[in-house]
């Protein structure tokens, strides 16, 4: 995926390094390169919202699969209404399976989810300040973000064409840690449980008891 992310961002540069600035004025040639302008930095915005996503989709499966009888009312429909950094810091207390009730707020856990959001808020969301400078969409589960003044010196938009490699692969770290970190904390038997069926299986396993409870692995 990063190679191919890599692959597409130089071909989208290079593409639009062959026009020089001066021909920007031309509206046929400022129309053609504003089509590269958008999806510059696409790839690997988009290989950083994978990340993002695997992370939550990781946290998702240990509710599905520990989540305390107590709260699996259908009613509370927790994978809904929590969001991600909710479902972190209660999944001990919610879920079953693990050492602790609570998890510090000045674990590593947190220290490296604060990093991982303020990484996601600095890509995909503008500053209120800015809010007249740049405009924001969302379109084909990207988004995208446009500087509203057409007169300037370079044409990308300012979020996406400063993304590197670089920068996927520290979200991908930073991830990769919290998942480490999440397993630490779990006892042996839901941690063997969780490795051997949701990180190393292709279509994770649940079956249903005599009782109605989801279980995770094979019956």
């Amino acid at each position: 995926m990063l190679f191919s992310a890599v692959d597409h961002e130089q071909k989208l540069r290079d593409e639009f390094l062959k026009y020089p600035a001066e021909d920007y004025k031309d509206p046929e040639k400022d129309a053609y390169t504003d089509k590269f302008m958008l999806v510059c930095g696409m790839y690997f915005a988009a290989s950083i919202s994978y990340y993002y996503m695997a992370l939550e989709g990781f946290v998702n499966l240990i509710y599905h699969a520990f989540l305390r009888d107590e709260f699996s009312d259908r009613e509370l429909n927790l994978e809904q209404r929590l969001d991600l950094e909710q479902k972190i810091r209660l999944m001990p207390r919610l879920c079953c399976g693990f050492k602790n009730r609570h998890i510090d707020r000045k674990s590593d856990i947190f220290k490296n989810f604060k990093r991982l959001k303020n990484y996601r808020n600095k890509i995909f969301h503008s500053k209120i300040e800015d809010a007249l400078k740049r405009m924001t969409f969302y379109e084909n589960s990207f988004f995208y973000t446009c500087d509203m003044e057409k007169n300037q010196e370079h044409r990308f938009p300012s979020r996406k064409i400063n993304l590197k490699i670089e920068d996927v692969l520290t979200v991908k770290s930073i991830v990769d840690k919290i998942v480490k970190e999440i397993l630490s904390i779990m006892k042996e038997e839901s941690r063997i449980l969780t490795d051997q069926f949701i990180m190393k299986t292709v279509n994770v396993p649940f079956w249903k008891k005599e009782t109605g409870k989801i279980a995770l692995g094979n019956p």
